[in-house]
């Protein structure tokens, strides 16, 4: 028999991290019906007893219309009733404010269970209430959702689950009322640890240092941990995934270009998503850090008034945090946000957050040009996407949107100590979801990619120069991009930016399987056993574990190798990677080309259902000619000694369009964009 509960509570319950105890990694996200809203659906089964769950968004009130459109889809899923019991998570330190939702859960008349979350915080704080009273009191049963087991806790919701859907009786709320007086008195008074460390995080003058401190903490630690991962990890699924199939399938006398697709093509895309992995994985687990610790919150509040600045509540910096993991998310989420016009500025701020499949990008850069200052480079990168988000909704509200004000509202959880189960749990999900998405692109782009660079040029060439009827292709879009850096010749890195517009992971997919054919297959090599491939790959992963030491005593890579040491790590498409950008200048304009540019196809079509065609066509016009000028501007800059004169000129005319860009902004679309504007609902 199947049982179907909806757990239902304020944000910041701790409702996620109960969802995750229970329903462990048998869990997926999707939409709900109709909007782009995640829904998050799981399950567990007990004695063959399966029990479904639907983890809604957080809600404040049920009775009270409020909130965005997240909201109003909690309350349309609990008006339909399409379930047999209430998991009501109620977070034990703030029973004022959750117990109101409470009451008017109970209202409803159907089966209910409270589960009370963070009570390892209320009893630390001596604010724990009484549960066996608060049950009698409110008629319903309570439960300690921290003190159990993972076995015990699935038993016991499954035994009231049962229970309740065929003995529930609705009890009168005005007795939760009369209960409550006394525990209130109490944790009004509770002296507590968040209070004073809020102090210094939330210091006027403190409290931004103390969050760029932080930020940076987090890329220096995800790429210098990440990093040590690339090279074993590399060195295994190159074998196992190009050599050693190409090896056997040469010897049983496969066709040559089979060879190329499974090998070059899949095996490579393969390697390729695979050495990311431990990067985009370490920054998923500092994230999940962060947020289950309760400082993500104080990051908003920190950014409350830069955000109010340009016209936007502190709670929209939350959907660009997202924007970290994917633009797309990021887009969606803007719909907990009820002002269209917030939503549409906040929409336009999101295509500049750096995502996971950018951060890919990132790091194949760094491990070619950048090696010994990643993590300030990405650090830098990843503060410049905010930078231009916030200098582009100052920009459009000026022009489009002068009449939008902000008022914040910011619930600040309590700090506690993060769960690593619950870390764990989550980050797995995320890199899963990367893996999985950005994978699939990845991979299949690469034999794609491999294919087209097999087809020779309709011109013959004897230089070489035109090797395949993709590079003709490619050398004939290279000139536009010189100016930001770029070699004539480098025509994979064009080809890149064509193919990262349907998805930005293709352009590491792209840009390897590409560099990699300009000097040959390196599945050429000689082939070695396996067994040689396992030790080589562990000698490589012990070497950089033990090289970690002088990594936390030089995070910033202030004792650089040398270029030649670092030049001999390279694989031979990397060199020539290395050797047809105009240096690490040309090498960092790309990079901040590909941060700002063109959203991917995805996030277009997120833009497109939430902010309609015309504010599409303007955000997508208004990223790519950003992240144009911003590329030349930053090249021209780096290379100024070298050619002032010519520099000038070029960046002068590069600026001259943002200038008629902005003002073509008021004139132009202004007029058309009241019409144009989709609301909330």
């Amino acid at each position: 028999m199947n049982h179907h509960i909806t757990l239902v509570g304020n944000p910041n319950t701790g409702k996620t991290t109960l969802f995750n105890k229970l329903a462990g990694t048998r869990q997926k996200v999707g939409n709900w019906a109709g909007v782009t809203v995640d829904c998050k659906t799981g399950f567990f089964s007990v004695n063959e007893q399966r029990v479904d769950m639907t983890d809604l968004p957080g809600i404040y009130s049920f009775a009270t219309e409020s909130g965005g459109i997240d909201e109003a889809v909690a309350r349309r899923f609990l008006g339909q009733g399409e379930f047999d019991v209430i998991i009501n998570v109620v977070d034990a330190t703030n029973l004022k404010r959750n117990l109101k939702l409470t009451k008017e859960l109970i209202t409803l008349g159907r089966p209910m269970i409270v589960v009370m979350t963070m009570t390892d915080l209320a009893r630390k704080m001596r604010i724990m209430p009484d549960l066996d009273a608060l049950a009698a009191n409110m008629g319903i049963a309570t439960i300690d959702g921290y003190d159990l087991s993972v076995a015990e806790l699935q038993n016991q919701v499954l035994a009231l689950v049962e229970m309740g859907k065929d003995n529930f009786v609705v009890a009168e709320p005005k007795s939760i009322k009369q209960w409550l007086s006394g525990v209130m008195l109490q944790q009004a008074r509770a002296q507590n640890s968040t209070e004073l460390i809020d102090r210094v995080v939330l210091h006027p003058l403190l409290g931004i240092p103390i969050f760029l401190l932080s930020m940076y903490a987090m890329f220096a630690l995800a790429i210098g941990l990440g990093t040590l991962f690339i090279d074993p990890i590399d060195s295994l699924t190159a074998y196992w995934f190009v050599a050693f199939p190409s090896h056997w399938m040469q010897l049983l006398g496969v066709p040559h270009w089979i060879i190329v697709v499974l090998a070059d093509g899949l095996g490579g895309g393969a390697e390729l998503v695979a050495t990311f992995v431990p990067v985009i994985a370490c920054l998923y687990l500092c994230l999940s850090f962060l947020e289950d610790s309760g400082y993500m919150a104080r990051a908003a509040f920190i950014i409350d008034r830069v955000m109010l600045s340009i016209g936007l509540p502190g709670q929209a910096f939350i959907p660009l945090l997202l924007g970290f993991g994917c633009n797309v998310t990021s887009i969606m989420s803007t719909r907990s946000l009820s002002n269209p016009k917030q939503r549409m500025l906040t929409m336009a701020m999101a295509p500049f957050m750096s995502c996971s499949a950018r951060l890919a990008v990132y790091v194949m850069f760094v491990s070619v040009f950048f090696r010994s200052h990643g993590g300030s480079l990405v650090f830098g990168l990843y503060l410049l996407g905010i930078v231009m988000a916030v200098g582009t909704a100052w920009i459009f509200r000026k022009q489009l949107f002068n009449d939008v004000h902000a008022s914040s509202f910011i619930e600040m959880p309590h700090y506690h100590r993060p769960r690593w189960g619950n870390i764990a749990l989550s980050s797995w999900h995320k890199v899963r979801g990367f893996v999985i998405r950005a994978g699939k692109t990845i991979v299949v782009v690469s034999a794609i990619l491999t294919i087209l660079n097999s087809i020779p040029s309709w011109h013959s060439d004897a230089d070489g120069g035109k090797p395949s009827a993709l590079a003709e292709v490619g050398q004939v879009i290279t000139p536009v991009f010189t100016p930001i850096g770029m070699g004539y010749n480098n025509w994979p890195a064009a080809v890149g930016v064509f193919t990262g517009v349907l998805a930005k992971e293709a352009v590491v997919g792209t840009m390897d399987a590409l560099y990699s054919d300009v000097v040959g297959s390196e599945t050429d090599s000689v082939y070695e056993p396996p067994i040689n491939n396992l030790q080589t790959s562990g000698a490589i992963l012990w070497g950089n574990l033990t090289g970690a030491v002088s990594t936390l005593v030089d995070p910033l890579g202030l004792a650089a190798v040398s270029d030649a040491q670092h030049d001999a790590t390279l694989s031979l498409g990397h060199q020539k990677m290395a050797s047809l950008f105009e240096g690490w200048q040309g090498a960092f304009a790309y990079l901040v080309f590909v941060l700002l540019y063109t959203p991917c196809a995805a996030a277009i079509g997120a833009l497109v259902k939430e902010g309609g065609m015309l504010w599409t066509g303007v955000v997508t016009g208004w990223s790519t000619s950003v992240a144009y000028v911003g590329a030349v501007c930053t090249f021209q800059v780096l290379t100024f000694a070298q050619h002032p004169f010519s520099s000038l000129m070029i960046m002068g005319i590069a600026l001259v369009w943002i200038v008629f860009f902005v003002l073509g902004l008021k004139s132009w679309i202004k007029p058309k964009l009241g019409h144009n504007i989709i609301a909330v609902g």
